[in-house]
């Protein structure tokens, strides 16, 4: 068949439209892919060192959901979630201090991103392992100036920040409440003292009080020196918190009081459930949530060197009323109406 030239152009045209078409349809069919596969989310390498024993089981959330109240909450409520996006790695003492030097540079060795210091031991022990990855305080020491963890507490100028126990005039105000409690006090031992507390003990003068000191600088002491003060006759007792006469030795405390029928005052809650009279105790609550507002921080970026040190903003005022009968003691009702829970 012999065919014009036009109608052959056609023809051709229409079958190269035709191909066109299919190869067009090809590419558009090879464009169209299935959805990328989301990037596993980054883990978080966070750091805890302490002197306290490790838990039998569970998790460190389930743990610190237990030993600080509002830190696991506080992660959580900012996206961190064990096991997903953020993973620990911890070092325990059980009750060793002597341990905790070499324990944090095994961990500094894990390269964590933070580092959270449980103690003043175990900030002091993980600053002597490292000057570069942040150290987050969880509110043990009193005075972080003075302990030599930071230039300041406005602009701590090193790799440590995080929260303080709210500085040495709250032991002030305990050595105020006792009084309040206790009519009459006049001899009241500082137990635990240290001499860089920096507080204005000249209160004391101005209420006709004697202090006695009553230092240690081991645990291990605890008993021997409450023993030998008892010498001295006090009729009250303020204990001093150091990282030596921590929370964890709040029971044998309370029981060395309560033995003596001594009117005390600790700053932790529990010494008052194991029966000691009186705690004057920063709403730890509020101050772990801030620690987990620090490791935030420190995770997204923000150098500790100038992230101001938080203190607590709020605390309880608790009484064992049971001790004070024992005691047979009479607390007026002035001072139980400003009590934030009473033990009876």
């Amino acid at each position: 068949m012999v065919l014009r030239r036009r109608e052959f152009l056609r023809l051709a045209g229409t079958a190269g439209l035709g191909a066109a078409g299919l190869l067009a349809g090809a590419c558009n069919a090879t464009a169209t892919v299935p959805d990328a596969i989301p990037a596993p989310p980054r883990v978080h390498r966070v750091g805890y060192l302490t002197v306290g024993m490790a838990p039998a089981s569970g998790s460190l959330t389930e743990h610190f959901s237990v030993a600080f109240p509002g830190l696991a909450e506080g992660l959580r409520d900012l996206g961190y979630i064990e096991g997903e996006n953020l993973a620990y790695e911890a070092r325990f003492a059980n009750n060793n201090d002597e341990l905790l030097p070499q324990l944090a540079t095994d961990l500094v060795g894990t390269n964590p991103s933070v580092i959270l210091g449980a103690t003043n031991a175990s900030v002091r022990s993980a600053k002597g392992a490292t000057a570069t990855i942040p150290i987050v305080m969880m509110g043990s020491s009193v005075d972080p100036v003075a302990d030599g963890f930071v230039a300041s507490i406005a602009v701590p100028g090193g790799n440590v920040t995080g929260t303080a126990n709210v500085g040495p005039d709250v032991e002030v105000k305990r050595l105020e409440q006792l009084k309040a409690a206790v009519e009459g006090v006049s001899r009241v031992a500082l137990f635990g003292w240290s001499d860089n507390q920096g507080a204005d003990w000249g209160v004391a003068a101005t209420r006709n009080i004697e202090l006695l000191r009553a230092p240690i600088t081991t645990s291990s002491m605890i008993e021997d020196v409450f023993r030998s003060l008892l010498s001295e006759q006090p009729d009250g007792l303020v204990v001093i918190q150091r990282a030596v006469v921590s929370g964890r030795f709040a029971d044998q405390i309370a029981g060395l009081a309560a033995a003596a029928r001594l009117p005390a005052i600790a700053p932790w809650r529990r010494f008052v459930e194991a029966g000691g009279l009186l705690a004057y105790e920063a709403r730890t609550s509020d101050a772990y949530r801030e620690v987990a507002r620090y490791v935030d921080r420190i995770l997204r970026g923000e150098s500790p060197a100038r992230m101001p040190v938080e203190t607590p903003r709020s605390f309880d005022l608790i009484v064992n009323r049971r001790t004070a009968r024992a005691f047979a003691l009479e607390l007026p009702a002035s001072f139980l109406a400003q009590a934030d829970f009473i033990i009876d």
